[in-house]
Order: structure tokens, then sequence, then C-alpha cells
């Protein structure tokens, strides 16, 4: 959904290099998702701010799901009807992974582990990221192994 806000913003005049404040309309993508619950929805609207320093437009949504609220950040508002906008939306929250029962009983530091590095990942912590994800699988395949020796230990004591 496209949506329309009027701003202002400064313009320079070449020849004097004086600059006077012009109202514009930004034409702007409307998010179809909430970033903290992350479920579909249309957001209300609450307010909207333009940087002219900086050239950048935001928006401050109220998700109609879980009532919070969160800013969209826009590089640059479209002048025209329908072309599209990037934007990006914060907070940043990331939804986390649901594992099979078997999993979490196996290894929930694993779990936990492992949905920690997608947060990390979410708000661009690559590297962090990277030694999370390593150390969760380091949890699992522990769990897994020890899990695997007691079996055998005790198939041992039974037929032995």
């Amino acid at each position: 959904m496209i949506a329309s806000y009027s701003y202002q913003t400064k313009q320079i005049n070449p020849s004097t290099n004086a600059g006077s404040m012009v109202n514009r309309t930004a034409y702007v993508s409307v998010p179809d998702h909430c970033p903290m619950c992350h479920c579909g929805i249309s957001p209300n609207y609450l307010k909207h701010n333009y940087n002219y320093d900086e050239e950048l437009f935001s928006i401050y949504y109220e998700c109609t799901r879980c009532r919070k609220t969160f800013l969209a950040y826009y590089d640059k508002p479209s002048d025209k009807m329908g072309e599209p906008s990037n934007y990006e939306l914060y907070p940043k929250f990331a939804k986390e992974r649901e594992f099979e029962k078997e999993i979490i009983e196996l290894s929930p530091v694993f779990v936990k582990v492992y949905n920690q590095a997608i947060e990390a990942e979410e708000k661009e912590l690559d590297e962090l990221a990277g030694m999370g994800y390593r150390k969760a699988l380091e949890f699992i395949i522990k769990d897994f192994c020890i899990l695997n020796t007691q079996i055998k230990r005790r198939k041992l004591k039974k037929n032995y």
C-alpha cells in the first residue's frame, strides 16, 4: 500500500546560494508487517518527520496487533505516486526459530544459543552471529553424542 505525506524541505537557489523551505509530498510504501510481533498488519500512522540535512524521511507507526510502536526509515521518499520506496524498520527483532520437541528435549542450550545467534544476525552483528551458530552446533553435537553414548552403555549392560 502506498501512502502520501506532506513535508517541508530546504531548497537552495544556485545563483544566490540562499535556502528556502518548500512544501513537498512524499509517496511511501507502508510496511505490511510488524518488526516485533512479525504479524502481517496494516499499521496505524502516528507521526512523520523529514530530516532535510540527511534527506531521511521517517514515519512512526503502531502495530494493530501487538500495539507496540515502531519506526520506518525511508532512504529518499518518492515524489511520484506508484514508485516503490525502500525502508528499514526499527527496532529490529528476529523471529525465534521453533524446533521440534525432540531437539528441545535433547539440547535446550542449543535452542537458546541458536535463537540468540539469529537475533545477532538480524541486528547485523555478523561476526557474533557466526560465533553463535558455531557454538549452537557444538552444543547439539555434544548433547547428541552424550545421549548416543548413554544408549550404547544401556544396550551393553542389558546384553552382557
